[in-house]
């Protein structure tokens, strides 16, 4: 299961999971999101990339890195091919808009916060297997796939088949089924 899947990576830095485990319409993947390459964060209007100031707004990071430095195709009939995963909060709404925050002293927690990810693990509900994809950024494609198999299958062996549509998308499928999970 995806969850078990992610209990192998949760003490990874900025390792994330988003589970989507009802089985209704809309509520198809459960993502998990590994080897961050890039860190965005907002807090009281400055910006940071990667923990250093900069004089940039957070709008023209993002358009900069989806537009110029890092443009991905997507592919077709998944939630995502690369990208971020965080979050924008009320404060940071309420500052674009040019509302006065009052915040307590010890409120440190960003206002906004984007996680660029090297290695998705996208698991479908629907058709139950997984789709792994890789970008580049932290090593090669073909590097990190091939990680990510050998920590996978030495966890769960006999659940796993690997296939390579070229040699830009390497992806590894896991044959999560029930039948495969009771051997």
């Amino acid at each position: 299961t995806p969850e078990q899947i992610f209990s192998l990576f949760h003490k990874e830095k900025m390792a994330a999971f988003l589970d989507t485990s009802l089985l209704q319409d809309g509520h198809r993947y459960s993502i998990i999101a590994l080897r961050p390459w890039l860190q965005l964060s907002s807090q009281e209007g400055q910006v940071y990339i990667n923990g250093k100031k900069s004089t940039a707004t957070l709008w023209q990071v993002l358009h900069n890195i989806i537009h110029t430095a890092h443009p991905v195709e997507p592919l077709p009939g998944l939630p995502l091919s690369s990208g971020a995963l965080g979050y924008f909060s009320y404060e940071f709404g309420l500052r674009q808009a040019n509302i006065p925050v009052i915040l307590p002293q010890h409120y440190k927690i960003p206002e906004a916060l984007l996680v660029f990810y090297d290695l998705f693990l996208i698991y479908d509900h629907h058709n139950v297997y997984s789709i792994c994809i890789a970008n580049g950024q932290t090593e090669s494609a073909t590097s990190l796939l091939n990680k990510l198999e050998v920590e996978i299958t030495s966890s769960t062996p006999n659940t796993t088949h690997v296939t390579k549509h070229d040699d830009t998308t390497p992806s590894c499928h896991f044959d999560l089924s029930r039948t495969a999970y009771i051997q």
